[in-house]
């Protein structure tokens, strides 16, 4: 099995002994003896072997080392190195056996040393060799180098070493050794010669070069003059030795990668070894920086590093990565097992191996990718809906029954055997699953965010202080608390917001064109009747003089007259007294009902919660007294003044009473008779003159009535017609004025209590706001602020007749005035400001609308429910306090799926404090490249330290850039019984590497053409 790129320490900088400079691997006299005699014991006929001794005692002190288990004695591969030679590589190659098995690589590392220097020797330049070529080095590596000098020309090779010794050194007694010794330590090599021998491009690809950097014998030494040949080297190397923090932030880009590629045409990773030349200081650099890398333990491994310098390298005692893949191996899944206990089919003993950090399983379509993701959730108790796209139908099948899966972690415990044909136990689920179909069901919401904003949420309330969590089990119950507290003043000032409106629609329709209109034609019409009734003026004919007592009777009656009027208005004055009070008594009455219910009401509602308020010693916080006998006194004392009312309206007439004793209604039959006979008495002259003398008197009243009086004109009047059109003309406009700017006064209380609500669900985010800033906080931000309802449009054309002439008329471009007053005012964030503007927008909308050009009253009937509209426009009924997440500057509702995608991932890959795996089946079908690339590529390297990720994906640019630690590719062969099978291992895996390019690159033929058919170099913009 293979778990392709795994941190191991890599120790790439340690001599041997017989090191060819500085060899300071000595052997003490007792370990000699010590040795001696061991090997005596086991072969009397010993002689002592310096050089067995020494090797011996090197690969002794190598195991020894590892065979602790600490991450920091993880040894994996080693470097061997020397100066211009692999002779001691090659001999440590030769008794590997002897080495613990820990030790799984071992690379040639050639020591070299230019010609240029730093501040007080040469520069040192390192040559990492692909063992496979080791064979061709002599040849195509030492044998090319070469040094002039003014006696000839040296070489890197053992002879030419030999004969430049004997050349310096004036002693020539010395043996071959030493004087190969010399040469080495005295050639160097130009750079232009090893940049002319690295031409050679199988060598050049089978090297990883790199070079020292510090001031000594370093490239950083390299100043002043010799800055452009610094830059020059730069270019030239793979990689750098150094352990300086400052080198490490620098060379990987993380400072500026701008700045590094301009400066050396590349990020470059940051190696270190021991630069052992002793035992004691093998394995151990200075101030423990030790060197870890992630790759698979192999050449192609360590190059791969070169693509990735940032993440795949780590300088010092242990790394925040490998002390989390340690605590965490109960939560990260080390392989799932499957296998069909029955037949032949689908699953023949399975066993997938996991990385700890990023997995990518890719395939082609239908070769069982989806069902890995399905059978890793089922075996983690997910519950399974019809989202398992495999599992939902291969469940039901003959072939699930037989076929049995685990997954066991890292700390060796597995799970229960599950059949894939089972339901999982309601246990705590042991990863996160995302399928395909519920990730798209929550991005592909069709302007709405619903599904999208509850999986925010949930993961936002992990970041809430811990006292509100554990308070309230859901954000939604927190959230429906906090609102409660300020419902009740919204209320309050909506039902004042509702009268107010009342008025104004009241106040419109006095002043529409419409009812302007009537009262227009009612003055004409009036005025019109008003001269016709002057031209129809009653004439007085009759010339002859009344007798002398005719006056007086005439006088007489008429007095009579007008007392019978008062009568009888006092008798309908008393009669509509005692209907006032009956109904009053019958008001105070019902009070007195309905206050003994209230109160017994509240008495029950008080002792119902006595026990609670006894705890707190609340039980005087309510004093209920209520006296209904007052209320008892004035019904009786209205009663009375009924009854008295009563008695006086009804007492009988009796004939025999005189005028002033009599009843009311005796008064009444008096006068009337007294009336009867005095016009009895009348002459029929007197009578006529009478008749015609009440003509003019009815003529004037008529007028009268048409012209109406000056004060109090009568409705229908010359006057109050008038009165009116001047009252709509003059003073309805500034009283609508006023009363509209009341209402706006209303809606901003509204919204502050709405405001408030959203400050305090804001205060819980504080936490989130931090988190947010230190993982790259310009891409999301996050705040608590309102929000519109989804329905908000439709609710409000619901109340206009897009029929009828105005600015929403017609169904589409109703639609787009409304949404864009709606982005012009609410498309970043909703504010005191701009509510105001915006109703006061959509109040000039409704009013007026253009025809041909020019702007025109629109008649407001085109609104069905005026009333209705208003209430829920005024009340901001459709602004909700919702958690508003931005990615830049677009807010939730304006981002595409493709975004909303990126967006939910970033959550689940980041934000989600959830250390469980994530599994995430193909969410690219829903996400741009350039979202994956710009956007989701970051967030997926940062997650992968902190949680292991499991994902399904066809998308090259998800595996490649997010730099997956495990590939695995996954088939199923659908000629021979559907038998699943897989390929697994890191990036760099060749195999792994061709199988990547065929299935998400469309093979490397098609890569290459479409790479040939972009215009000009490829940008990182």
């Amino acid at each position: 099995m293979n778990n392709g790129s795994t941190w191991n320490r890599w120790e790439l900088h340690m001599h041997t002994p017989f090191t060819k400079k500085e060899d300071q691997f000595n052997i003490l006299k007792d370990e000699k003896e010590k040795y001696t005699d061991l090997k005596l014991k086991e072969n009397p006929e010993y002689k002592y072997d310096q050089f067995e001794h020494k090797w011996n005692k090197y690969i002794s002190k190598i195991n020894d080392y590892v065979s602790n288990d600490s991450f920091e004695r993880n040894i994996k591969v080693l470097g061997i190195t020397d100066y211009w030679s692999i002779d001691n590589y090659e001999h440590l190659v030769s008794i590997k056996n002897k080495l613990s098995s820990k030790i799984e690589l071992i690379l040639p590392n050639v020591e070299l040393r230019l010609s240029i220097s730093g501040k007080k020797s040469p520069i040192n330049i390192h040559c990492i060799f692909n063992p496979e070529i080791v064979d061709e080095l002599r040849e195509v590596f030492f044998a090319q180098i070469n040094m002039e000098t003014g006696d000839g020309t040296y070489y890197a090779t053992k002879n030419s070493f030999i004969k430049l010794g004997k050349k310096i050194c004036k002693d020539k007694s010395r043996s071959d050794n030493d004087y190969e010794k010399i040469g080495i330590k005295n050639f160097t090599v130009e750079l232009s010669t090893l940049q002319t021998v690295f031409k050679n491009h199988r060598l050049r690809e089978n090297t990883i070069i790199v070079v020292a950097n510090s001031t000594n014998d370093g490239a950083s030494g390299l100043t002043g003059q010799l800055e452009p040949v610094k830059k020059r080297l730069y270019h030239f190397v793979d990689a750098i030795f150094s352990a300086t923090p400052s080198d490490i932030k620098y060379f990987s880009g993380k400072k500026s990668l701008k700045n590094v590629i301009d400066d050396c045409g590349k990020a470059m990773p940051c190696f270190h070894g021991s630069d052992a030349h002793s035992y004691e200081k093998i394995f151990e650099p200075d101030e423990k920086r030790y060197c870890y890398i992630k790759s698979e333990l192999s050449f192609d491994g360590l190059k791969q590093v070169l693509n990735d310098p940032l993440d795949r390298v780590f300088i010092g005692k242990t790394s925040e990565i490998l002390e989390n893949i340690e605590k965490t191996k109960s939560k990260k899944i080390k392989t799932l097992s499957i296998n069909n206990v029955k037949t032949k089919t689908w699953f023949q003993n399975v066993c997938i191996e996991f990385n700890p950090q990023l997995n990518v399983i890719i395939g082609n379509k239908g070769n069982g990718k989806t069902a890995i993701g399905d059978i890793l959730a089922l075996c983690s108790n997910v519950p399974l809906t019809n989202d398992f796209k495999f599992l939902s139908q291969f469940s039901k099948t003959q072939d699930a029954q037989n076929i049995k899966s685990k997954i066991t972690f890292f700390n060796e415990v597995s799970t229960e055997e599950i059949k894939l044909s089972e339901i999982p136990k309601p246990q705590t689920q042991k990863i996160k699953y995302i399928p395909q179909s519920f990730f798209e069901s929550i991005t592909n919401e069709i302007d709405k965010t619903v599904k999208f904003r509850k999986e925010i949420e949930e993961v936002i309330f992990d970041y809430f202080p811990s006292a509100v969590r554990q308070a309230y089990s859901t954000f939604s119950q927190y959230r429906e608390t906090i609102e409660s507290l300020k419902q009740g003043d919204i209320e309050q000032l909506c039902n004042s917001l509702f009268k107010i409106n009342k008025e104004i629609v009241n106040l419109e329709d006095l002043s529409s064109n419409y009812s302007v209109e009537i009262l227009e034609n009612d003055l004409k019409n009036r005025e019109e009747e008003l001269a016709e009734h002057v031209s129809n003026k009653p004439k007085c004919n009759s010339t002859d003089y009344l007798y002398d007592d005719s006056d007086n009777e005439l006088e007489t009656l008429n007095e009579f007259k007008r007392k019978l009027l008062r009568k009888i208005k006092f008798k309908k004055k008393l009669e509509e007294k005692v209907s006032s009070l009956i109904i009053e008594n019958d008001y105070i009455h019902r009070i007195n009902i309905r206050l003994n219910q209230k109160v017994q009401d509240i008495s029950d509602y008080f002792n119902s919660n006595k026990e609670i308020l006894t705890k707190y010693d609340l039980e005087e916080v309510l004093k209920i007294e209520y006296d209904g006998k007052r209320l008892d006194f004035v019904e009786n004392k209205l009663q009375k003044k009924i009854d008295k009312i009563n008695n006086y309206l009804e007492r009988p007439y009796l004939p025999e009473t005189n005028y002033a004793d009599a009843s009311l209604k005796g008064k009444i039959k008096i006068i009337s008779s007294t009336i009867e006979n005095l016009e009895s008495k009348v002459s029929d002259r007197n009578a006529e003159l009478l008749l015609e003398q009440e003509k003019i008197k009815n003529w004037e009243k008529i007028k009268k009535e048409i012209e109406g009086e000056d004060n109090s004109p009568k409705e229908g009047s010359i006057k109050y017609l008038k009165a009116k059109l001047n009252y709509i003309e003059k003073d309805i406009p500034k009283k609508l004025e006023d009363i509209c700017n009341k209402r706006l006064d209303i809606v901003n209380l509204i919204l502050s209590c709405k405001l408030e609500v959203a400050d305090r669900l804001g205060e819980g985010t504080k936490a989130l706001k931090e988190f947010l800033s230190e993982n790259d906080g310009t891409l999301l931000s996050i705040e608590s602020e309102l929000s519109l309802k989804n329905d908000f449009v439709d609710r409000f054309l619901a109340n206009i007749n897009q029929q009828k002439s105005s600015s929403y008329q017609g169904i589409l471009a109703g639609r787009e005035v409304l949404n864009n007053l709606l982005d012009v005012h609410f498309s970043n964030k909703i504010t005191e400001d701009e509510v105001r503007n915006f109703l006061l927008d959509i109040d000039k909308t409704t009013k007026e609308h253009e025809r041909r050009g020019e702007k025109v009253s629109t008649d407001l009937s085109f609104i069905t429910n005026r009333e209705e509209l208003y209430n829920y426009l005024y009340s901001l009924d459709y602004m909700n306090v919702e958690f508003n997440l931005k990615m830049g500057n677009k807010p939730l509702n304006k981002l595409s799926p493709g975004e909303r995608g990126a967006v939910l991932l970033v959550f689940y890959l980041l934000l989600d404090k959830e250390d469980i795996p994530l599994v995430i089946d193909q969410p690219e079908d829903n996400l741009d490249n350039q979202s994956i690339a710009d956007i989701l590529v970051p967030f997926i390297r940062k997650a992968k330290k902190k949680r292991q990720i499991i994902m399904i994906t066809h998308n090259p640019n998800l595996a490649i850039l997010s730099d997956t630690e495990l590939v695995i590719h996954v088939a199923i062969d659908k000629k021979n019984q559907n038998l699943f099978s897989y390929t697994s291992g890191g990036i760099e895996s060749r195999q792994i590497n061709k199988e990547i390019q065929d299935i998400l690159e469309g093979t490397p033929r098609a890569f290459r053409i479409r790479d040939n058919k972009y215009f000009g170099p490829l940008s990182d913009n």
